[in-house]
């Protein structure tokens, strides 16, 4: 595990909280992620650390993007 609940990503200029991890299929972590609406509703997206981790390459989450790679 690698992101800890309540950590903001931003995805498309769209801020998405870690809301839950869980260990799928015996091998890998898959994510839950959760935006807020304007109008109140919560949509949800499910991704695995791979994906995630693809994001911070190709989408910084910082001034400096080398700073968030481990």
């Amino acid at each position: 595990m690698k992101y800890k609940i309540d950590s903001i990503i931003i995805i498309n200029n769209q801020p998405w909280r870690v809301a839950g991890y869980s260990f799928r299929f015996g091998k890998e972590w898959q994510y839950t992620l959760q935006t807020e609406t304007t109008d109140g509703i919560y949509k949800t997206i499910y991704m695995n650390e791979v994906a995630l981790n693809e994001l911070f390459v190709n989408e910084p989450q910082t001034e400096d993007p080398s700073s968030q790679i481990k």
